[in-house]
């Protein structure tokens, strides 16, 4: 495959809290419901149909507090746009509103479980602890017709528990399960992400309990997971995983469209732009994508044009969203020279 090769845009993630997750200065001002549907018309006469998740919902929240929720999902299903919610890690559900949803038209729910069932990080701040209340909700997800993703929050903290998550998942007639790897954010100190060495040991796990599971395994923030699933790097035949700028776009409830949720970078605002326009077009998407733009060993990799590395890691960490991933271990081999990081003696 070419440098900067376009994969269809296959999932957008809609933040319609109150906010965006990093603050602006001055503050966003969030989109209207009246906006929010002129954004679906205007993505609506393109082609192609993502999935559009509906990020950091509260159910509870108060019905002031961001985009109503009926009205968008109505506005999503109405134009043929697949469209899931996925619940603020936070944030309390009830079996109400998941039959709610699913009356609705919400086709899928995304799930926190991000610690085992007899963890011992109960009462931890910030680890939202799985209980009995979790286990009722998945199966409520299941029971109103709706499919169930599992998500997965990976630190250097809770990555013992992911074998005990692993084992009960099944039980849950869980449809995918997602593994994400925390990049440092504001509110993620450095030390909580797991480093090259032990990433490298979860991620060949996690390919071994693939290879075998009953749903699909994908990952966030690792897109390098690739090597372990595909130990031969053959960039004629696998398509690039979808990561930041390639698959998948961000909208902020302001409207700005970044990369990724973890990379607040914004390539335009939606007020003005079609998000498939920003996606296809955008200098910032364009340069994210292109492999050959790209610096350090992510930019001689034999992976680079499948893989990339994770932008959003190599901002947050170096303040150059085109830097190697510093989390990616160095155990791969250089291909042909042009590209901006290619190390002037063999690695």
């Amino acid at each position: 495959m070419s440098a900067g090769t376009l994969v269809p845009l296959q999932r957008v993630v809609w933040d319609v809290g109150a906010g965006p997750r990093v603050r602006s200065t001055p503050p966003a001002v969030p989109l209207t419901l009246r906006e929010a549907r002129r954004v679906v018309r205007r993505m609506a006469r393109a082609a192609e149909r993502p999935t559009v998740v509906l990020a950091g919902v509260d159910p509870l929240a108060p019905s002031d507090r961001g985009l109503p929720l009926s009205g968008l999902v109505d506005a999503l299903t109405s134009h043929g746009f697949p469209t899931g919610v996925a619940l603020h890690p936070m944030a309390p559900c009830t079996t109400r509103s998941l039959r709610a949803w699913a009356a609705m038209g919400v086709q899928h729910i995304v799930l926190h479980v991000d610690t085992a069932l007899d963890s011992p990080l109960t009462g931890i701040p910030g680890v939202r602890h799985t209980d009995g209340a979790t286990l009722v909700y998945a199966r409520a997800v299941v029971a109103a017709g709706m499919r169930l993703y599992a998500t997965t929050r990976v630190t250097a903290l809770t990555a013992p528990d992911l074998m005990g998550i692993a084992a009960l998942l099944p039980s849950l007639q869980v449809s995918r399960w997602d593994v994400s790897f925390v990049v440092p954010t504001a509110t993620i100190p450095r030390s909580e992400p797991l480093r090259a060495v032990r990433l490298e040991r979860v991620l060949a796990w996690l390919a071994r309990y693939a290879a075998s599971a009953p749903f699909p395994v994908t990952t966030e923030g690792a897109p390098h997971f690739i090597r372990h699933m595909h130990p031969q790097p053959d960039g004629r035949t696998l398509a690039p995983m979808v990561r930041d700028a390639q698959g998948m776009l961000y909208i902020t409830a302001g409207g700005e469209v970044w990369p990724g949720p973890d990379l607040p970078l914004s390539a335009g605002n939606v007020r003005q732009h079609s998000p498939q326009a920003l996606y296809r077009s955008a200098p910032l998407f364009k340069s994210l994508r292109n492999a050959a733009e790209l610096g350090g060993r992510c930019g001689w990799c034999a992976w680079s044009q499948v893989c990339g590395g994770s932008r959003a890691r190599a901002y947050a960490l170096t303040g150059d969203a085109l830097a190697q991933d510093p989390h990616c271990a160095p155990v791969i081999v250089p291909v042909a020279p042009g590209h901006r990081g290619l190390p002037q003696k063999p690695p």
